[in-house]
């Protein structure tokens, strides 16, 4: 079996194979309340895409269900086009659940791969709420489950799905941060907008003795967001055991986390009153990590450096922190549109490739001259530009695609080289931009600007 405590954050309860483990009825109730329940069908204002209507609890009817108004419930074959009750939505929610769970383990993670009540139920209702096995299903994150990063699972989740109809929902900010919160630490870890109005789910965590069997669950709340000097810390952290930190220009989270050796989720946990982990305000004060000020400053000097050197990769890891992906159907995020507009084809479509153009535009943020051009392999003639016999981090790298001698590739910047695979920061990789594995053998060459 694999284990989940190699790397990442493993939260309380017990680690076992995913196919022995299925959602709490708990966690089933919250993410009614999450969904809502609407008795009769509907097509959803933003579900751009979809040609079927919804019921329920978020039940998005198959084709079939959708021209014949027929939906099995629990088993029975129930005609919905009259509405349907409380008792057959939550059943057919289950239902749902069940099947999304059934796909997820039987389609993209070994089902010996360990983890936790408390990971599988975040997963579960991220899952659940984006129609994962879509979109998702191309990108990294159950890659990271089956590997058992659980650190960059919680980021992953925390930072995906919160758009909707190219604008980003309050409400679905604080379902992300929810999810993330329960598979990062078992438990929830301050207020969260999931209803359009704060709520606060008291006494949600997942207990330890029960075996991980499931959350011990008080009775949600609305409630005023905390106060910033009041962060809720773990059982076993000292109440004093953090420091405060004021805003600077140029900062983000990301950034943050880096100078005080902890991580963005760690410090959303410290800092319950952010909604949204992609806007701070320069002044405004932050709770994190108590540091020794000698190695407070160490950080400080070496993501400075890492800013200077490199700020074209800054700039990405930037993008890559807001969560910058493409938006299903027809309408087109204006954040890849904006990177478009740095290349002569000047694209009017997120679905049109983006990775070259996306490089631009890090570069030209940064004061560099980019090439110009929408194709990837345009970065091995970069004017601009100088071939690196030895990779530098930050650096531009680009790889071949279909054969070494077609005009196709891919480009973006280097994270880090693991064996034979090289890890990328960069647009249009899995339809987002991410941090995704290429083999080396696809190499066509670094670049470094003059």
């Amino acid at each position: 079996m694999q284990s989940n405590t190699a790397a990442g954050v493993l939260p309380p309860g017990v680690a076992k194979p995913i196919s022995e483990i299925g959602t709490s009825p708990q966690m089933v109730d919250i993410i009614a309340k999450m969904e809502s329940f609407e008795p009769r069908r509907y097509r959803p204002p933003g579900e751009c895409g979809t040609t079927t209507d919804t019921i329920g609890y978020g039940h998005l009817m198959t084709e079939t269900e959708h021209n014949t108004g027929i939906i099995e419930i629990g088993g029975v074959p129930v005609n919905v086009n009259n509405g349907i009750s409380h008792d057959q939505a939550k059943t057919l929610l289950g239902d749902d659940i069940t099947r999304h769970k059934d796909r997820f383990l039987g389609l993209y993670v070994p089902v010996d791969t360990e983890i936790t009540q408390a990971q599988f139920d975040g997963l579960i209702s991220f899952v659940f709420n984006t129609g994962g096995l879509g979109w998702i299903t191309r990108g990294p994150l159950y890659g990271h489950v089956a590997a058992g990063r659980w650190d960059e699972v919680a980021t992953y989740v925390r930072t995906r799905g919160t758009t909707s109809g190219g604008n980003r929902l309050r409400g679905l900010v604080g379902r992300r941060a929810f999810e993330a919160d329960i598979i990062a630490f078992g438990r929830t870890t301050g207020t969260y907008h999931v209803d359009g109005r704060p709520t606060q789910f008291t006494g949600f965590t997942y207990d330890e003795s029960r075996n991980g069997a499931g959350p011990v669950l008080g009775t949600p709340i609305n409630t005023a967001p905390p106060t910033p000097n009041a962060p809720h810390l773990d059982d076993d952290d000292d109440a004093n055991d953090f420091s405060v930190y004021v805003i600077r220009s140029g900062d983000s989270l990301a950034r943050i986390a880096t100078a005080f050796s902890t991580t963005v989720a760690n410090l959303l946990a410290l800092n319950p009153q952010i909604d949204n982990p992609d806007i701070i305000h320069v002044g405004e004060q932050l709770n994190v990590p108590a540091v020794q000020e000698a190695e407070r400053q160490l950080h400080r000097d070496a993501v400075a450096a890492t800013a200077n050197d490199v700020p074209w990769f800054e700039i990405a890891r930037r993008e890559y922190e807001t969560g910058v992906e493409e938006s299903p159907g027809r309408d087109h995020d204006p954040r890849i549109l904006q990177y478009h507009a740095t290349t002569m084809l000047r694209a009017t479509s997120d679905e049109v490739a983006w990775c070259s153009a996306f490089v631009n535009w890090c570069m030209i943020q940064a004061g560099y001259k980019g090439t110009n051009k929408a194709n990837a392999r345009s970065w091995v003639k970069w004017q601009h530009g100088v071939a690196l016999d030895t990779p530098k981090r930050g650096c531009i790298v680009v790889f071949w695609r279909g054969s070494r001698d077609s005009w196709k590739g891919h480009v973006g910047f280097l994270d880090r080289i693991e064996g034979e695979s090289i890890y990328v920061l960069g647009g249009n990789q899995a339809n987002a931009v991410n941090i995704k594995a290429y083999p080396k053998s696809r190499l066509l060459g670094y670049r470094w600007p003059k």
